[in-house]
Parts: structure tokens; C-alpha cells; sequence
């Protein structure tokens, strides 16, 4: 009788336990407490490995034995992991979605990946991993005891030798965690059972903010191109004039496209490879086109597209400069009547799109500092079926132009997606951008970074939709 009462009470203190984490959101920024616990445990593991080896009861030297391959990382450590919002938020969606449907696995039921819902939370990767951790009980555990067993339950698996998949605690690549610790009721097919679930999402971001708002740039030309036009000092009558056969796309405008990790490789590889080997084509050395670089990332096309673009200047230039005008002239060529290649910022049939860019200072005759800047642009749309997008960036106009300018995106702002059935909190990136996939319906948009903000009421198609949301002190103006 009292095993039964212990067992009962258990479940009324999970349920107040479940409850609280059920209404759980990124949206305060705030991590919580056992998160923390657990960040910090992972953190001393990456500084000294052998030592949390030995707290668990297994010989370092037998370790080290067993894994050569990382005899750098177990005798050297490595650095500690920074906590993410981003990766916070996407963590949280995961381990909701893996209690409410009853699934422990990195990929969802509908096939979604743990790189799929990074991308989707507004984090632009280039790499990343997740981990899981599971414990089952039926008289109540603290979180703060089990967040130790959880943690010594994933570490142990790291060091296990015959572990097959990425290590993830301890692997070098990696520079920032999200963390989501949850509980509920978990069926095993006979019976049902109290867990803590815990999902760590893994990441290194190196999308520089330069090209984020490059991205976000493109997007505005293509969401709104007269007002580009203008913006660059070109007269927008003249453009419609010169161009009858854009008008619609000038007059009306084109959906966003959405970052696309494999394309940013596409670019980036296309672009270390021009700058190592001292050229500036389309075309690789060996022959590859771009469709043929962007189908080797593993991104199925349906179309492609690329632009590549320099800047030589025989003075130093600040970087968002150099990245502001090999833009503006690659939009400006786009508008040139006599243009015959195909275009690509003003093509609708592009879903995808992402940015590389570097910058190379020289020296010139006397010492003087001259600036080099290559920039290249992967577009694609993908022969896969995709949701579509709701991307939305949040800025402060400082200049006064009514336009999102390179340096005006507001980081960190929390804004809350809500359609009806499924609510979603994100946290926009260094570029003031966020980025959110979405069954076709209603949804309302709520930007947390002024109160004065009104809700915006969108309704998603089968295209990707665009929002702008432009904040000033005191006022009141989204568009």
C-alpha cells in the first residue's frame, strides 16, 4: 500500500514537473537552472575528460587505450561550449515533440533531422550534431540527481569504443549547445513510465553576420524591388520602363528565399577554391559548373543559379562596404536592359539562396593597405517537396530610409509564431533574422522587442512568405 502511495505522489509532483516545462518557451531568454546544471557538466567533461572518466569509474590509461583516435582531445581538453537561445529553442521543440509522440530518435516521425530544425530555428550552421539522454523511474527523482544519472549516461557512450555515430561532448568542431531538459509519461509498448527526456543540440555557426545580411538584402530586392531601385539612386519609372518585361516582378515582387546549408557550402567551397588558385569564373579549374558543385553537397536541384562578384580597391575598405557595393552592383546588372544572361536576384523559380564572402587585405607600393572582396551567391530550388517558409527580419532604421540596411538588424529578439493547433518561440539571429517552416494556414507573428508592435495575422500559401518589421523608439510601424 505504501509502495503504491509513493508511486502516486511521484506522479502528482511529474504532473506539476511536466506542466511547468509544458509552457516552457525561449521567448524570456531565460535557461533553466537544471539546464545550467547540465551545460556545466558537459563543459568540465571537454576540460578534462580522463578526470570525468575516472569520477565514473573507468582507468584513463584503459581510455586512452581504447581511443587513439582521440588522444589529443582526452589528455588536452577542449574548450568550453557557449549556450545558445537558437539551438535552446530548437532542443525544446524536439524533446515537446518526442514526448507528445512518444519517439526517443534524433529524426522525427516525418522525417525531420536535427540539422532540418537548427536551420528552421534561425540558426545558419555549418555543422552540428545532437545527443540525447533518457531515464525512466516510478518513484520521483529530482531533476537535479537525474540530470547527473542523464549526463553520465551520454558521456559514457562517447567514450564507448565501439560507438559508431559523431561524437558530440567531445568533438572539437563544436563551439555552441542548446539544451532542453523535459518530463512526461513515456509508453515501451507494455506499460507506460515516468521519463526525464533531455535533448543537446550541438553547433558551430561560421555564416559570417556579413553574409547573413547580404542574404537579407537580396530578399528586400526581391520583395520589394522598386524601392531597391530608389535606394541605389536609379530612377524606379525608368526601370519599368527599360524592363516591360519584369514589370510584374517589379511591380509585385518576389517570395524570400530561405538559407540553405548545402548551398552555403556550394559558395563557400566554390570561393576558397577562386582564392587559392588565383581565378574569377563561374566555372572551377577541373571543368565543374555550378549546378555540378551544388549537386555534389548533396542538394537535389531542380534549377541553380549563381552569382559571383569582386571588389578591387586600391585604398582599405571596412568589410560591410566592400560586401554593400559588389551587392548593389550585381543588382544594378540584374536591371541592365541590355542584360542576355539569365537573371538570378529577380528569378522567381529560386527557393534557396545563400552568401560567401571574404576579404583580403593586400599591401601596395609605399605599405598602403588595398582591399580585395569576392562574393558568391548559390541559388536553387530543390527537386524535394518542402513546406514553405515564413522568414521575417526585425531592424532599427538608423538611417531613416524605411529599408533594412547592413548593420540595422536587431539580434536576439524574441518573437512567438502562434497557429492555432502549434505555437513556436524563435529568437532571431546576429542579422535581425528569423526563418520558420510551416504547414500552409493562419498564423499570428508576435515580435517581443517593443510592446508597441501589433501582432501581424499572416496567411502561408505554397510559397515562402517575407516579413519586415521595422523598430524605432517611440513608434509604432511594421510593413
Amino acid at each position: 500500500m505504501r509502495k503504491y502511495y509513493i508511486h502516486i505522489a511521484g506522479l502528482i509532483l511529474f504532473f506539476l514537473l511536466f506542466m511547468g516545462f509544458s509552457g516552457t518557451t525561449r521567448a524570456d531568454q531565460s535557461p533553466d537552472p537544471i539546464e545550467l546544471e547540465l551545460l556545466d557538466l558537459i563543459n568540465e567533461a571537454r576540460r578534462d575528460p580522463l578526470a570525468m572518466a575516472a569520477s565514473f569509474g573507468l582507468d584513463p590509461n584503459q581510455v586512452l587505450n581504447d581511443l587513439p583516435e582521440l588522444a589529443e582531445i582526452l589528455t588536452q581538453g577542449l574548450p568550453p561550449l557557449t549556450l545558445n537561445v537558437v539551438l535552446s529553442g530548437a532542443a525544446l521543440e524536439h524533446t515537446r515533440d518526442m514526448l507528445d509522440n512518444n519517439y526517443y530518435s534524433s529524426d522525427s516521425p516525418d522525417g525531420t533531422t536535427v540539422t532540418d530544425r537548427i536551420i528552421t530555428a534561425g540558426y545558419p550552421l555549418s555543422s552540428c550534431g545532437e545527443t540525447l539522454g533518457m531515464l525512466g523511474f516510478i518513484n520521483f527523482i529530482e531533476p537535479g540527481q537525474a540530470v547527473g544519472h542523464v549526463f553520465e549516461n551520454m558521456f559514457l557512450d562517447e567514450l564507448n569504443p565501439e560507438r559508431s555515430e559523431k561524437r558530440n561532448i567531445l568533438n572539437s568542431e563544436f563551439e555552441e549547445i542548446g539544451i532542453a531538459f523535459g518530463s512526461g509519461l513515456f509508453n515501451f509498448g507494455s506499460n507506460n513510465s515516468n521519463v526525464y527526456i533531455v535533448t543537446c543540440d550541438f553547433a558551430v555557426d561560421e555564416v559570417s553576420v556579413l553574409e547573413l545580411e547580404v542574404l537579407e538584402l537580396i530578399n528586400q530586392a526581391r520583395e520589394k524591388p522598386l524601392d531597391m531601385v530608389q535606394s541605389l539612386g536609379l530612377d524606379p519609372n525608368k526601370t519599368l520602363e527599360d524592363l516591360p518585361e519584369l514589370r510584374n516582378i517589379l511591380m509585385e515582387g518576389l517570395p524570400p528565399l530561405v538559407f540553405d546549408n548545402k548551398l552555403y557550402q556550394a559558395a563557400t567551397g566554390h570561393s576558397k577554391d577562386m582564392m587559392e588558385q588565383g581565378y574569377f569564373s563561374e566555372q572551377s579549374l577541373d571543368g565543374a559548373t555550378p549546378e555540378d558543385r551544388i549537386f555534389e553537397t548533396g542538394y537535389e536541384p531542380e534549377v541553380t543559379g549563381e552569382i559571383i562578384g569582386s571588389l578591387v580597391s586600391s585604398g582599405y575598405l571596412v568589410e560591410k562596404e566592400v560586401a554593400f557595393q559588389i551587392f548593389a552592383t550585381k543588382f544594378k546588372e540584374e536591371l541592365d536592359p541590355e542584360r542576355k544572361t539569365e537573371r538570378n536576384i529577380l528569378n522567381g523559380e529560386f527557393k534557396n539562396g545563400s552568401v560567401s564572402f571574404d576579404v583580403l587585405q593586400f599591401k601596395e607600393e609605399g605599405d598602403r593597405l588595398g582591399t580585395y572582396g569576392l562574393m558568391v551567391v548559390d541559388f536553387g530550388k530543390s527537386s524535394l517537396p518542402a513546406k514553405p517558409c515564413l522568414t521575417g527580419v526585425v531592424y532599427g532604421d538608423a538611417n531613416g530610409d524605411g529599408l533594412y540596411t547592413m548593420g540595422e538588424g536587431i539580434s536576439d529578439t524574441s518573437v512567438t509564431v502562434d497557429g492555432g493547433d502549434a505555437s513556436f518561440a524563435l529568437v532571431t539571429n546576429v542579422a535581425g533574422g528569423f526563418t520558420l517552416e510551416l504547414e500552409p494556414g493562419r498564423y499570428s507573428v508576435i515580435i517581443h522587442e517593443n510592446g508597441d508592435i501589433p501582432e501581424r495575422v499572416v496567411d502561408i500559401g505554397d510559397e515562402n512568405l517575407g516579413l519586415w518589421f521595422k523598430v524605432n523608439p517611440g513608434e509604432n510601424v511594421s510593413d
